[in-house]
């Protein structure tokens, strides 16, 4: 399927509702499964793996021919340097120019195979995956008719997996498996305007035929996973800009649940994960499963990311229904400035549509968040999440709270933010305005109007939260039911890992 011309910036977007996400296995679960195989897989993705080079050539310039192997041989020749089959010997690195057209002047993808990925096959039989060994500028070019340079096909087709860095610039992903690439050890990264649509889910390799299938975008994360790749320190500059990520997939009749990411994103201490700077701005990303955008870094990084101006849309209902939950926006133990995005949740879903977990330090203000129908709430801070200032904020929909700190948060401020357009989730005469757990100490709330729910300490201890223009609640049928959906918030995050 093309990649559509979806016109203007970002073109048209449809905002869907629903979501999935089945816990028979969890994301480290996935990880830990996909590593199995990995010497037969690693044997029969050696005609794709270049040897690194210090040389930097370029500009080069590659046509496609819409032919696999052939394109794929080349493109991983231009990157990581050596023949490829048009009998041009490169020395690897620096820019290379990705056409959009052939040689004849037609709209032709560079074909990266679309056939099945398996380990006991040779690479031509399946779907290439390029480990970039070299660092390279990959610059894709736009058509009249805006159409851009696609890369059709592949399994994670484009994988850093040394201490280099790589660009890729107005580059068009089509039907990739799995994701348009992986991030696992980079020196830098950035992507500029690149757009991903019809990412094929994969059933994890080991887990059982029912387990969820899982698709993400793109990924920057130091994950062990031997099938395409071996991880490092991911340092440097990561941007990700201006690009429209779509997971739109239809399921088959019978298909099993999909659990989609838009962008995947997990600083790791084991490899001492720690950029110079982490941007992720402008961004379109839709139809998402689990989660929209997943930021996770770890206490000992010290980069402060800014995510600015995206619009996240996590909602189809369809593709797994009846289970789980779904969150647009997740940024665990990532202090930042989260500012002037619009967040869209899954209607009917455990979650909340955004959360900062274990987070201190960040400012999430001036965003536009629309809850659907969420069972737990539209802005929470979850965990030890300490120190972050909540304001200029539109909430929209319906959820439990509006917001909320839940377990031992303390010393974040609420401010300015309207939430008077917030509807009950259906079976709740109304939603509570503000959440505080019974552990959560010395918060300050100014607003107009609304209610807190604000139960007392069990230990007795003084709370010392500070409620201005708000009523403060403690009991009732309302409360009770905010109460048991923080509680299940808290359980499904310990299920998860």
């Amino acid at each position: 399927m093309a990649i559509p011309n979806r016109g203007g910036r970002y073109g048209s977007v449809s905002a869907r509702a629903g979501s999935s996400k089945n816990l028979t296995m969890t994301r480290a679960g996935f990880l830990k499964t996909m590593g199995m195989g990995a010497a037969a897989v690693g044997a029969a993705a050696a005609g794709l793996v270049g040897t690194a080079r210090a040389q930097y050539a370029g500009p080069v310039t590659l046509l496609p021919t819409g032919q696999y192997p052939a394109d794929a041989q080349e493109l991983n020749a231009a990157i990581n340097g050596g023949p490829g089959p048009s009998g041009t010997v490169y020395a690897g690195g620096g820019t290379i120019i990705l056409k959009a057209t052939d040689a004849a002047g037609v709209p032709t993808p560079f074909n990266l195979g679309h056939g099945v990925f398996n380990p006991v096959l040779p690479v031509d039989g399946g779907r290439a995956s390029i480990r970039v060994t070299v660092s390279a500028d990959l610059a894709g070019e736009v058509l009249p008719d805006g159409r851009k340079t696609t890369l059709a096909g592949g399994m994670s087709p484009l994988n850093s997996s040394g201490p280099v860095s790589l660009s890729i610039t107005d580059l068009a992903f089509d039907g990739p498996q799995l994701a348009a690439g992986t991030i696992c050890h980079s020196s830098g990264f950035k992507a500029l305007r690149i757009v991903i649509g019809d990412v094929i889910p994969i059933v994890p390799p080991g887990a059982p035929p029912t387990n969820p299938k899982v698709a993400v975008g793109f990924q920057v994360s130091s994950i062990n996973v031997p099938l395409f790749f071996n991880p490092g320190p991911i340092t440097g500059d990561i941007s990700i800009t201006d690009c429209d990520i779509d997971l739109s997939y239809t399921r088959a009749v019978g298909d099993n649940a999909i659990e989609s990411d838009g962008l995947f994103i997990w600083m790791r201490p084991v490899y001492a994960d720690n950029p110079s700077s982490l941007v992720v701005s402008g961004n379109t990303i839709t139809n998402c499963t689990l989660y929209g955008l997943h930021l996770r870094l770890y206490p000992g990084a010290s980069v402060r990311s800014l995510v600015s101006g995206n619009y996240v849309d996590a909602g189809r209902s369809d593709y797994a229904p009846g289970v789980s939950y779904n969150y647009a926006f997740l940024a665990q133990a990532a202090p930042g400035d989260f500012l002037d995005n619009t967040f869209m949740n899954a209607g009917s879903r455990l979650g909340t549509c955004a959360i900062l977990f274990n987070t201190s330090g960040a400012s999430f203000l001036r965003n536009n968040v629309v809850s659907v129908e969420a069972q737990r709430g539209a802005i929470t801070l979850g965990g030890a999440s300490n120190n972050n200032v909540v304001s200029e904020n539109k909430v929209t929909g319906s959820a439990n709270w509006a917001m909320g700190v839940s377990a031992a948060g303390a010393n974040n401020v609420f401010v300015s933010n309207n939430i008077a357009q917030l509807g009950p989730y259906p079976g709740l005469i109304a939603p509570v305005n503000i959440y505080l757990s019974p552990t959560s100490h010395d918060n300050t709330l100014v607003g107009y109007s609304g209610e807190v729910f604000d139960p007392p300490s069990p230990s007795g201890a003084p709370k010392n939260n500070v409620l201005t223009g708000y009523s403060r609640k403690v009991g009732g049928a309302v409360s009770d039911a905010v109460a048991a959906a923080a509680d299940a918030l808290k359980e499904a995050y310990q299920l998860e890992g």
